[in-house]
């Protein structure tokens, strides 16, 4: 609960999931019933339930291609 008295919640493998102050359980019910489409994707940040319809699907930046080779 933050300081605003929004729900905040965080998942395994640090997703984030923004609920807000107004119905929580149709919010959480609406990512449950969207997780199995979203999740296969496994670079989700957050995800952002406080719209009356929908959500907003944050992502993980991905690290730039060759980065590690410059290292050697």
């Amino acid at each position: 609960l933050t300081p605003r008295h929004a729900w905040e919640l965080t998942l395994d493998g640090n997703i984030k999931l923004f609920l807000g102050r107004n119905d929580i359980a149709l919010r959480l019910q609406r990512f449950i019933d969207a997780f199995p489409v979203i999740e296969p994707r496994a670079q989700v940040a957050y995800v952002d339930l406080r719209y009356d319809t929908g959500m907003a699907v944050g992502w993980k930046k991905s690290e730039e291609k060759g980065h590690d080779q410059h290292r050697r």
